[in-house]
């Protein structure tokens, strides 16, 4: 029998992939064809780096070669595949050298061996320097175990010495008897080592499929044993495994792919809208955010944090109902429940309102957003309530700064103070209002557009002028010359921000308007700015208030552009869109501009049933906004206020408040 040490020296000659230049006696004939086959298609570099390593298959192709002096050969060809693949992952490696050392056989080996009629690919390589292996790297492959369905056998070294085959050098100068490689039913079995018995099947690849293998490289990758690494099917697993969990409960970040802080049907159906190796392999090695907070809003807020860390944080109500001072309602506006009146009005809530008493507590925002996502109702917020509500404030500011650096004016915005919306916010709303009236005389686009509205148009009702470092508040004087001199200044909205823009206090006045609400005011007041200017119309030439005015009021001789005229039929109240319209013809107009805006589809169904309500749509539609129309406005609101019997509204944006799981999207869709 061999000796151990001998054994030993064969083992780690095998191992090197270096071909012996002196016959080896005694080993498994399937081990020496294998070996054989190996030195035929140049897959016995003499010097290589090693490596464990993922690669995707980029390309393939299969072919043969006989190993035989012979024009048709007398044996089954040997199979040669080659192609190429790109380096996805590197396990480990052990570099030979940097440079690769001289007499690499390419691929071919010893053509003296073969006939010309099959020399397989013909792609003999040249001796060249090669460099380490990289990371995206695209490299040549020979497939030793070629891509098809094969069987890999470790052949049992207690076996050696008994009568066993040798390994022929091809510099023996012998011939060499090649015998044809093992094969049952159709599949190539390759004897590849010698040490502990071991079988097993590999399935063969196609192109794009990618493997985990262990590989040679002296600038041709040697692709030996693989596995095939199936990502998808591995993130499918994890999801159905952690179905159900969440932040603080068995959490897997891996099966939450769109890292929202839950494992849910949504992470099923992000999976199969992206079921392609590459995306799931890149999912895979992307570490897990999920259970972070991401928006700018929250992420930094050290209450936010500590519901983060397990708190569970209960409202506290004093901070949510005003106490009084001096006959002035407060509220802290510095505390965290105003933060999350903030976060859930930036999210297009309009009943900003928490732990409401009495009945309507359900209606209240914070129980609609639980409501809505299937959370336990109350005046707790734990990690999931807050997950949502980031997630949701997350969406919604990248979307926020997209819209906002589009508007021109919005590099003068202030920045917001920490509980208030922050300031791309309020750009993105300015952006979305004036470039929807971007046709009409006085929209604000522009910067120089903004000079001109604060000083002669909307005025403190859109913002105010402060110096060009946002600390104080200009003058009207100061404003002035700014406009005139086109000078520089800084922009901020006390009307917005409930605790204004220069107010260091914890304490505010007045809680904030919703969003919505807030533009409703804005569009209101541009009414205003809209009725000032003239149109000639039947021949007259006049404002569009006067024009508008002689559909429900009386104009007077003596003074036809007075705010007090008479109501031409006082108990008619369907000709109104608000009984804040009925007060005046002026506010009729402005209301009504509103109207037309923000709740189109409200305004044209109550037209329907009155004649002069639609004669001041019809006004409207023909001579300011020029036939385009608004698809503003839901109306199963205003069937919600019909039922109730409410009357009137006190303003058009009560219509669509009247809905508490109305939320707004911000839009300002058109029907043409």
């Amino acid at each position: 029998m061999r000796s151990a040490a001998a054994f030993f020296i064969l083992f780690i000659l095998f191992l090197s992939g270096c071909s012996s230049k002196q016959e080896a006696t005694g080993v498994p004939a399937e081990y020496a064809i294998f070996k054989d086959y190996e030195k035929v298609i140049g897959a016995s570099p003499k010097n290589a780096d090693r490596a464990l390593i993922e690669i995707t298959i980029l390309s393939i192709r299969q072919d043969s070669i006989c190993p035989l002096q012979e024009e048709v050969c007398s044996i089954d060809p040997y199979p040669i595949d080659i192609g190429r693949v790109r380096i996805d992952s590197i396990i480990d490696y052990e570099p030979y050298s940097v440079n690769a050392l001289a007499d690499s056989p390419g691929i071919g080996g010893d053509t003296s061996s073969t006939t010309p009629g099959n020399r397989g690919m013909d792609l003999e390589r040249k001796d060249r320097a090669f460099s380490l292996l990289q990371q995206g790297d695209e490299v040549d492959a020979l497939f030793v175990l070629t891509s098809r369905p094969v069987k890999v056998v470790h052949a049992n070294s207690s076996q050696l010495g008994n009568g066993q085959e040798n390994i022929q050098s091809f510099s023996s100068g012998k011939i060499k008897e090649f015998k044809p490689l093992p094969m049952h039913n159709g599949i190539y079995i390759f004897t590849t080592k010698i040490g502990v018995p071991f079988e097993k099947n590999l399935p063969g690849f196609k192109e794009g499929n990618t493997i985990l293998a262990e590989a040679l490289y002296d600038g041709m990758l040697y692709v030996h044993e693989y596995s095939i690494v199936d990502y998808c099917g591995k993130l499918f697993s994890e999801i159905n495994k952690s179905f159900g969990s969440y932040c603080g409960n068995s959490y897997n970040s891996l099966a939450d792919l769109n890292e929202d802080g839950f494992v849910n049907i949504l992470d099923f159906s992000l999976l199969s809208g992206n079921y392609n190796p590459d995306w799931c392999r890149n999912r895979i090695n992307k570490p897990g955010t999920g259970c972070s907070l991401k928006s700018r809003f929250l992420k930094e807020d050290q209450t936010a944090l500590s519901i983060m860390n397990g708190t569970r944080y209960a409202l506290i109500e004093n901070n949510l109902i005003p106490y009084y001072e001096n006959g002035t309602p407060r509220f802290n506006s510095s505390s965290f429940e105003y933060k999350i009146i903030s976060s859930l009005r930036q999210l297009g809530f309009v009943r900003l309102g928490f732990t409401e008493r009495g009945s309507n507590a359900a209606s209240a925002d914070l129980q609609r957003f639980q409501r809505r996502n299937n959370l336990t109702v109350g005046d707790n917020i734990d990690i999931r309530t807050l997950m949502l509500i980031d997630k949701a404030l997350f969406e919604k500011e990248l979307s926020d700064r997209e819209s906002a650096l589009r508007y021109g004016p919005f590099s003068l915005f202030v920045e917001s103070k920490p509980t208030e919306p922050l300031r791309e916010h309020l750009g993105s709303i300015y952006h979305g209002f004036f470039t929807a009236i971007k046709d009409l005389p006085d929209s604000v686009i522009s910067i120089d557009d903004l000079r001109v509205s604060l000083v002669t148009w909307l005025g403190r009702n859109l913002g105010v002028m402060m110096d060009a470092e946002g600390k104080r508040e200009l003058s009207i004087g100061e404003a002035v010359v700014i406009m005139q001199t086109k000078g520089n200044f800084a922009f901020c909205s006390p009307a917005y921000y409930a605790r204004g823009c220069l107010d260091l206090s914890e304490m505010t006045s007045s809680i904030p308007l919703s969003d919505f609400e807030y533009m409703n005011t804005v569009t209101h007041e541009f009414g205003h700015v809209a009725g000032k200017r003239y149109a000639e119309i039947k021949g007259v030439n006049s404002t569009l208030n006067f024009h508008f005015a002689s559909i429900s009021f009386n104009i007077s001789s003596s003074d036809p552009y007075s705010i007090f005229l008479s109501l031409q039929r006082p108990d008619n109240d369907f000709e109104f869109v608000s009984s804040y319209a009925k007060s005046s013809s002026y506010e009729d107009f402005a209301e009504s501009f509103n109207a037309y805006i923000q709740e189109g589809r409200i305004f044209r169904r109550l037209a329907e049933s009155d004649t002069r309500l639609m004669r001041k749509y019809n006004f409207l539609k023909d001579n300011v906004f020029r036939g385009v129309e608004f698809d503003t406005g839901e109306l199963r609101s205003l069937e919600l206020w019909n039922h109730d019997s409410k009357g009137l509204p006190g303003s058009p944006s009560s219509y669509m408040v009247e809905d508490p799981y109305w939320t707004w999207d911000y839009g300002y869709k058109t029907l043409n």
